[in-house]
């Protein structure tokens, strides 16, 4: 009988020994799937004319924010805090 590797009795015994269960993780993974389904430009969103003025000056800070951080303070220009999720 062949021995089961390292990392996936590591991986048993991490699960065992926290405090949530697998449904805590699938939950978890379900969530954010969710919200990457759900994710909108945010570019998209300032341009629907249907968007909800608070809304709108909230992203467009926030859109001011990021191009700040990257212009005057050298941080990456990645994919962050390019899109949005309604999450009530």
């Amino acid at each position: 009988m062949k021995s089961a590797s390292p990392a996936l009795l590591l991986g048993v015994l991490c699960l065992l020994a926290g405090c949530a269960g697998p449904g805590y993780y699938a939950q978890a993974i379900a969530g954010h799937l969710d919200l990457m389904r759900n994710r909108q430009d945010v570019a998209a969103v300032l341009a629907d004319e249907n968007t909800a003025p608070e809304l709108h000056r909230k992203l467009q800070l926030a859109r001011e924010i990021r191009q700040f951080a990257v212009t005057r303070l050298h941080l990456p220009d990645n994919g962050s805090y390019l899109h949005f999720v309604e999450t009530g």
